[in-house]
């Protein structure tokens, strides 16, 4: 995971679980305001056998999601403890709404562990109406 200099604040692109309040709020001990941003050249899938989401590098592709800004050095590493050893978090651009390209963290599947995510598309409302009240339950 890259390394934040003490206090300093980041950006950061929610793709899946991390986008509903109630589960950010749990991970980080905060709500952030959110902005609806776009990331170029990833697919978001499920992965294998879980309710939630991951990100693979793939040409051509386009994930929305959810920007939050300024999180500090330790939601960063709350956050990293959450996605655990599954995913990557790397620095790239998404696209916002009002056409800024703005840097962000991400989290992504790098390819030697992406046997682990399937090939079928995640559906946030479906997640939001059959998982997450459990899904919160278990955080």
């Amino acid at each position: 995971m890259p390394q934040l200099k003490h206090n300093s604040l980041v950006n950061v692109f929610c793709y899946g679980t991390l986008e509903f309040d109630a589960v950010m709020q749990k991970v980080t001990g905060a709500i952030f305001a959110p902005e609806p941003a776009t990331l170029i050249d990833y697919a978001r899938y499920l992965v294998k056998g879980a309710p939630y989401p991951a990100i693979v590098y793939q040409p051509g592709a386009v994930t929305e999601g959810t920007l939050f800004r300024g999180l500090g050095t330790q939601q960063m590493h709350m956050m990293d403890e959450y996605e655990g050893s599954l995913y990557d978090r790397i620095e790239s651009v998404v696209l916002a709404t009002k056409g800024e390209l703005i840097p962000a963290q991400i989290y992504i599947v790098p390819p030697s562990r992406q046997h682990y995510v399937s090939r079928q598309a995640w559906n946030k409302h479906e997640f939001e109406l059959l998982y997450l009240n459990n899904f919160c339950k278990t955080l």
